[in-house]
C-alpha cells in the first residue's frame, strides 16, 4: 500500500476542501435526445449542486435503508 496514503491528504473531513460528483439525479433535455447522445456532458451541460442530504445514491439494500432513514428524519423536522 505504498503510495496509497498520502500525508498532505490525511486530514480530517472538516479539513478537506469540498468535491463533488455526479449523482445521477437530474437530467433535463429534449425528448427527441433520448437514448441518441454517446456522452450528454457536453458545452450546454450545467450542473445542479445539492445538499448531501438531498443526494443518496441507493444501489443496495444499505443505501435504500439509509435513505430511508434520511427521509423519515426530514419528516420529523419538517412536522416540528
Amino acid at each position: 500500500m505504498s503510495g496509497f496514503l498520502q500525508k498532505k491528504n490525511n486530514l480530517r473531513g472538516q479539513e478537506l476542501e469540498p468535491y463533488y460528483r455526479i449523482n445521477g439525479a437530474i437530467y433535463i433535455f429534449e425528448r427527441k435526445f433520448v437514448g441518441a447522445l454517446a456522452d450528454i456532458y457536453g458545452d450546454k451541460s450545467y450542473a445542479y449542486l445539492m445538499r448531501q442530504e438531498e443526494s443518496v445514491d441507493i444501489d443496495n439494500q444499505l443505501d435504500f435503508t439509509f435513505a430511508e432513514l434520511m427521509m423519515s428524519q426530514t419528516q420529523i423536522s419538517t412536522d416540528r
